[in-house]
């Protein structure tokens, strides 16, 4: 099954199935700023 990205737009990660972003920070954030969540992964390929 493939994995859905997260919602925020500059967010590289996948979201769980059946949420849409992949963190309450990427949730919670505006969705025109930087990605906000501290997955290691999302940040080196958004660096």
């Amino acid at each position: 099954m493939a994995e859905k990205k997260c919602a925020h737009p500059s967010c590289g990660c996948a979201a769980e199935k059946g949420k849409e972003f992949c963190s309450d920070p990427c949730r919670n954030t505006s969705l025109s700023g930087r990605c906000p969540c501290n997955h290691a992964g999302c940040k080196e390929k958004t660096s």
